[in-house]
């Protein structure tokens, strides 16, 4: 009868507007693990071409930019308390410059 033949046709359309949305999406996933690709490579971290390897050493290099980020924002601040104190040491006459605790001596017996 019409009416099935027009049903059957309706669910090809469906089916073939859904493969079509999953053939775009497996697409644009390849692109951007292309695109993650030439960033390992630009990074020169080696890793295997296929796409497991591909996001796994993402994974690692994402890991191992985090500890490197850390480990910045910690000698920034350690800086930052260097440059502190010393501002401290030279706008103030009266610090005690035999007891630094940075180290940085300032006494009479440090010029010789």
């Amino acid at each position: 009868s019409l009416a099935v033949s027009e049903d059957e046709s309706e669910r090809q359309k469906r089916r073939i507007d859904r493969n079509m949305r999953e053939q775009q999406r497996s697409h644009r996933i390849t692109e951007q693990i292309s695109h993650l690709r030439e960033v390992l490579a630009s990074s020169n971290v080696h890793f295997k071409p296929d796409k497991y390897s591909t996001l796994v050493s993402v994974v690692d290099y994402i890991k191992q930019l985090q500890s490197r980020s850390s480990l910045l924002d910690s000698e920034h601040k350690k800086l930052l308390d260097t440059i502190q104190r010393t501002n401290e040491m030279i706008n103030n006459p009266h610090f005690p410059q035999g007891s630094n605790p940075g180290g940085m001596g300032g006494g009479p017996d440090d010029l010789a």
